[in-house]
């Protein structure tokens, strides 16, 4: 199986996918590595880049500038199954665009051990950050992340100046799985999200709708009834006119 897929990425166009310090096939999160011989197996995916090179996910495909991102990872398996995938709230793969000569792209991607990606072989359960200069190039897997790896890895001078700081803040399952990330770049400030913070816009200086009326000093109308200083034992008289029956 592996054989198959590795040969069908070829001829998509796919390049191999490795590791850092590594060889070219040592990424075993993907078929275009080379992780496991077997004629049923194993049950997983592509990563990263290649997946969105293919337009796999497409929907949940996010293109961000690191500045401050904060997004919810969602693996392959609920996103082709439909178990809760929402793209206007979750995150299928997160593409960060090189901002120096030092740094190709990176590709962030949850690889949810379930399903269609129960075998994969390596990285399960965790957030890759994996690497490419072009789409039809060689990939290669930077670091592999959850909330129990301290969560962080950080990227000295991904803009020239500032390090990229990518973090795992949680993993929750339900309908889907997710992997909450913050994405931020440290300016030594500590003005960047944390993991108890979100995304959100910041409060207005000043109401943005017109108050309502202010209150009156007296009321409006005059009462119906004019009231007594004292009880009284009966009812106040009212004039009417009496019904004229036909």
């Amino acid at each position: 199986l592996l054989v198959q897929m590795h040969e069908t990425g070829h001829n998509l166009n796919l390049h191999h996918s490795g590791l850092f310090n590594g060889g070219s096939y040592d990424d075993k999160s993907c078929f275009m590595g080379a992780p496991l011989y077997s004629d049923d197996a194993p049950y997983m995916c592509f990563n990263g880049p290649k997946s969105w090179a293919l337009g796999w996910y497409s929907d949940g495909h996010v293109t961000a500038s690191p500045g401050n991102w904060e997004g919810k990872l969602v693996g392959v398996d609920d996103i082709v199954k439909a178990n809760g995938f929402d793209k206007a709230v979750h995150t299928s793969i997160l593409k960060l665009p090189t901002q120096s000569s030092a740094y190709d792209d990176f590709y962030l991607m949850y690889e949810r051990a379930k399903g269609v990606n129960a075998g994969v072989v390596q990285h399960g359960d965790k957030v890759t950050i994996v690497s490419t200069s072009w789409l039809s190039c060689e990939s290669t897997v930077l670091a592999s992340l959850n909330e129990n790896d301290d969560g962080a890895h950080t990227f000295a001078n991904w803009d020239g100046t500032n390090d990229l700081v990518v973090q795992v803040c949680e993993r929750t399952s339900g309908a889907p799985d997710y992997a909450r990330v913050i994405v931020y770049l440290n300016d030594g400030n500590n003005n960047h999200l944390t993991c108890s913070t979100t995304n959100t816009s910041p409060p207005t200086t000043s109401p943005t709708l017109n108050p309502t009326l202010p209150p009156t000093d007296s009321p409006n109308k005059p009462p119906a009834v004019p009231t007594t200083a004292h009880p009284t034992k009966a009812p106040l008289a009212v004039s009417h006119t009496p019904l004229t029956l036909p």
